[in-house]
């Protein structure tokens, strides 16, 4: 019988400011505690993924730091195509001024190359990343664990490119190009 006590560990968004979680792991880890279950939107999906695939806190601080200026890129054309739009009086909703593409290939560079590919393939740790479907207003969760799907409000899914589900966590309207 395992007597070993089990822990979750949420990691909130806000963008900049949630890469602070990466100390939160690191005490964690000086403390020698380890938990089981991991869940995380928007950046602190970011964190909950390199985490739950493998990387420490010092590897996922590195990553982050090499990765930023890439990944945040502002896109020149489309804020210009925004503003035109807008003076214009013309519907801008569609658009973002980071490419979130820029986001999968990122968490999907690093997930891959620990042998990660879809959610479904972490299986040392449950993983839930958490989004909102912004036509439907349900809440989909994007998880490694077998779910009780009778919530009609929640869309379970499993069978996701890992890039593709940070990237929906990360999608906010304006700012990242949509899923």
């Amino acid at each position: 019988m395992d007597n070993k006590q089990k822990i979750g560990l949420a990691l909130c968004g806000g963008g900049l400011q949630g890469f602070s979680h990466i100390g939160v792991i690191k005490a964690l880890e000086e403390l020698g505690i380890e938990p089981t279950y991991l869940s995380g939107t928007s950046t602190g999906s970011v964190i909950t993924t390199l985490y739950s695939v493998g990387y420490t806190s010092d590897e996922i601080c590195k990553i982050c730091q090499e990765n930023y200026e890439r990944i945040m890129k502002l896109e020149k054309r489309v804020l210009f195509r925004m503003g035109i739009n807008y003076m214009r009086f013309k519907d801008t909703k569609t658009e973002g001024i980071i490419d979130g593409r820029v986001i999968s290939k990122f968490i999907n560079k690093y997930t891959n190359n620990k042998g990660f590919k879809n959610i479904s393939d972490i299986t040392n740790k449950k993983v839930a990343i958490t989004t909102v479907d912004t036509i439907t207003m349900k809440e989909c969760i994007f998880t490694s664990c077998k779910m009780d799907e009778s919530n009609d409000n929640i869309d379970y899914i499993s069978e996701i490119d890992i890039g593709d589900a940070v990237r929906s966590s990360m999608a906010f309207p304006g700012i990242f190009t949509p899923v």
